[in-house]
């Protein structure tokens, strides 16, 4: 998701900052995209840190598995 809204983000301050009357609804704009993307980004990294650091284990039991062959 950083990597879809940081762009986004990125146009609306280019926006805002390239025409001659800065309007309130860019600023506004830029803000909230700009927060989201900070905001899933330290998401990721604290969730990622906490799986690197085994906090957070993923186990997939084997019996959740279908044999498809079998059937």
């Amino acid at each position: 998701m950083v990597i879809l809204l940081l762009p986004i983000a990125v146009g609306f301050w280019t926006a805002f900052f390239a025409l001659d009357k800065q309007s309130n609804e860019l600023l506004w704009s830029a803000i909230v995209f700009s927060a989201v993307s900070l905001l899933l980004g330290y998401l990721s990294y604290d969730y990622r840190k906490k799986v690197f650091h085994r906090s957070i284990r993923k186990i997939a039991e084997l019996g959740s598995f279908k044999d498809e062959e079998k059937e």
